[in-house]
């Protein structure tokens, strides 16, 4: 990058973070101001090519998203209840984005209140903080919405083929099919689509988010590292963040969604690796799932090595896995058995989505994917260096349940 596009790079972060700071504070309720520089430096280096306003829509869902991990790592509720709260979540949230035209006050009324009903146990408990967080989150989210539809009113309106929509629509690395899958009835143009993609994608984040939740005793195997990532990489809200980065950039081939929304898979494939190589330490301790954990236990089982030896090896595998696709520098101290390993681990998966993992963004692109792919590059390798010094959550004060849950935001 020259200093002239670094100079535009922070230019467009500060101008990203004073809009963002702004609507934080209209929903401050569950989100915390410290990451609104984090977020806004994030999508500016990503995509230094729209302006702030451009980007306000992804930093406000990245931002909601952060606000319900809190949640659901922090509140003073069991697994099992929180668990639960992300379920409803993802059985309730995504139709605030479908037919957002044919909404009104008294529908998302309704489904506030079917919100709120499915979790009153909870709300009697915790009385009426529990209620002003999710209405606060619930509300937050119908603002986004709103955003991502005057996105939408500058994308073409071409039409896209049902079968080549379901097509795009495949967010499994597996290729199984997914509860909930049907599309809505009637003709899907660009806009239409990419409003499904959104809504599909929130929905599988927050099943993302309640898979890690899962308790595994010591006698439960550990999954496979496919089955984990298939699960796990929806968590980190790098796909529905993609989607409004699709629709700002006003992408005007329809008939390219399937490569487009692989190449928002192939950064969340990426970060969430990234991810797991800096929080294993805290999350093994914890007891929740991990790729580095599930790696480490694999090369212990194949090669009977000590646990020390087998986690070393674990964390250069991952490493390898996130080296593929990128420039030479990024396998630097990375032995050739780690990247014989990493190629093996992704020849387990199917032949699209090894592709995925490997460098789509590096692939020629039709002229209608040039900016995604650029986009889906840019984040990875922004995402994947801050997590090899920082973490997302190294800044915050241990202030808990009582700080996410208050009126206002505090650093």
């Amino acid at each position: 990058m020259t200093d002239e596009e670094l100079k535009g790079v922070l230019k467009c972060s500060r101008e990203l973070e004073a809009l963002l700071g702004e609507w934080v504070k209209k929903h401050p309720r569950g989100m915390r101001e410290v990451r609104v520089p984090q977020l806004s430096l994030t999508l500016a280096a990503a995509a230094p090519f729209l302006g702030a306003s451009e980007l306000l829509p992804g930093a406000c869902l990245s931002m909601w998203f952060f606000a319900v991990d809190d949640l659901l790592d922090e509140a003073p509720l069991d697994k099992d209840t929180r668990r639960r709260v992300a379920r409803v979540l993802g059985e309730q949230c995504p139709s605030l984005i479908r037919e957002p035209r044919s909404d009104s006050r008294r529908q998302f009324k309704k489904r506030l209140e079917s919100l709120l009903a499915a979790l009153s146990d909870i709300r009697r408990r915790f009385k009426k903080r529990f209620k002003k967080l999710l209405k606060s989150l619930f509300v937050a989210l119908s603002d986004i919405r709103r955003q991502f539809e005057q996105l939408l009113e500058k994308v073409p309106k071409d039409s896209i083929p049902r079968e080549r929509l379901a097509e795009a629509l495949k967010w499994s690395l597996s290729g199984k099919s997914h509860e909930g899958e049907t599309l809505p009835e009637g003709d899907f143009n660009f806009p239409k689509a990419l409003r499904e993609s959104l809504a599909r994608s929130l929905e599988l984040s927050l099943r993302g988010m309640r898979f890690e939740l899962i308790e595994r005793n010591a006698e439960q195997p550990l999954p496979a590292f496919r089955d984990y990532l298939e699960e796990a990489h929806h968590s980190v809200g790098v796909l529905p963040v993609y989607v409004c980065m699709l629709a700002a950039m006003k992408t005007t081939m329809p008939s390219d969604l399937p490569l487009l929304l692989s190449q928002g898979q192939w950064a969340a494939l990426k970060i969430r690796l990234a991810n797991d190589l800096r929080s294993y330490q805290r999350e093994l301790l914890e007891g929740k799932l991990n790729s580095i954990g599930i790696l480490k236990q694999d090369i212990i089982n194949e090669t009977k090595a000590p646990e020390a030896k087998a986690l070393e090896e674990a964390l250069l595998t991952a490493k390898a896995c996130l080296a593929l696709g990128l420039p030479p520098q990024a396998s630097e101290g990375i032995p050739q058995q780690a990247h014989d390993r990493a190629k093996r681990l992704l020849a387990q998966l199917p032949r699209d989505s090894e592709v995925r993992l490997m460098a789509p963004a590096a692939a020629p692109q039709p002229p209608g994917a040039q900016s995604s792919a650029r986009y889906a590059k840019n984040l990875t390798a922004f995402v994947c260096d801050f997590y090899a010094h920082y973490d997302y959550h190294d800044s915050l004060k241990a202030t808990g349940w009582d700080d996410i849950d208050a009126r206002t935001t505090r650093s």
